[in-house]
């Protein structure tokens, strides 16, 4: 999932989103340029809630309705977010404490560099490597605030580590701990983007010059890339270019642990900032709950699927 809306035109007195111009990507090689806001302004229970003017960090997120980005957090959400931490939190407990018991994963003789996953994963790793690189140049760091990057960084790490798999035990248990929160978080970024984030930013987009920018925007290069390919490359290197496995607890506690810190820096950080990249995950209206209600459904229904699958199209050993 990636930004709803992007950098401010060159001149900079006019900040609504144009990211499709080229002007805009070969001067602003962030989207989120600093800011004069501390590390301890998010400890100070003086300061306000929102650290910016109107909820909008530099005006970049116009399009963005402002019962989204301003006024108390609805009570119904509040609850139901405490409901899913509380839940999250005992489940990852429970499952640390009480590991399930697995037989350790062979990649040292069935994907050796005589087979062709390996090589997939040689070229898999250099093309997302790329990509990312493309993106810190067009974007810079920041833009690994996305949960799109996040999920994508997970496809280059896993990529690494099944090319180095066969060759460094240690490699192997790290790699099998980040298969499943990997093939999840890809498949709710290509889900949640494609049929819900994009859709409701386009509509909200009134004007039609800016929403054809928009859609322009999103099926180009780099976006088609994060918010399209994603999901074959992760499903190639997690599913058939990977050892024939079941998924178990331990897989679905990671997946709920990288999710939950994900959660706590978007609610906690970047909506203080005025950061709203996914604004219908906002909890100031009851369509939070939609969202995240529509989130733990690709949770859980990732997990039915990719346990049969993984089983299924997996490598035999």
């Amino acid at each position: 999932m990636c930004k709803p809306t992007t950098a401010s035109p060159k001149g900079g007195e006019n900040n609504e989103a144009t990211a499709t111009t080229k002007d805009n990507r070969s001067t602003n090689k962030s989207f989120l340029p600093s800011v004069e806001i501390e590390l301890s302004d998010f400890f100070d229970v003086s300061k306000p809630w929102l650290l910016v003017q109107d909820g909008n960090y530099k005006g970049y997120f116009n399009n963005v309705p402002a019962v989204f980005r301003v006024g108390p957090w609805n009570i119904a959400c509040c609850l139901y977010l405490f409901a899913i931490i509380s839940w999250v939190v005992f489940e990852c407990v429970c499952c640390y404490t009480n590991p399930p018991n697995v037989p350790p994963t062979d990649y040292h003789s069935s994907f050796g560099t005589d087979t062709w996953q390996w090589w997939y994963n040689v070229a898999g790793f250099a093309w997302t490597f790329y990509v990312a690189a493309k993106v810190k140049k067009d974007w810079g760091w920041s833009a690994w605030f996305l949960y799109t990057m996040q999920s994508w960084t997970l496809i280059i790490v896993r990529h690494g580590l099944s090319v180095l798999a066969p060759f460094v035990p240690a490699a192997a248990p790290l790699n099998e701990l980040l298969r499943f929160p990997m093939l999840l978080q890809t498949t709710i970024t290509f889900v949640l983007w494609n049929f819900l984030l994009m859709p409701a930013i386009t509509f909200t987009m009134k004007d039609p010059k800016k929403r054809s920018g928009f859609l322009k925007f999103c099926f180009g290069f780099l976006l088609s890339q994060l918010h399209i390919a994603n999901l074959p490359l992760a499903v190639m290197n997690g599913v058939w270019g990977s050892p024939a496995r079941e998924l178990n607890q331990m897989d679905f506690c990671m997946a709920l642990g990288l999710a939950l810190q994900y959660i706590a820096l978007y609610l906690f950080v970047l909506d203080r900032i005025g950061v709203h990249f996914y604004f219908v995950f906002s909890p100031r209206t009851p369509l939070a709950i939609i969202g995240w209600t529509t989130f733990l459904g690709c949770l859980f229904a990732g997990f039915a699927m990719f346990k049969n699958a993984l089983v299924d199209y997996g490598v035999a050993a």
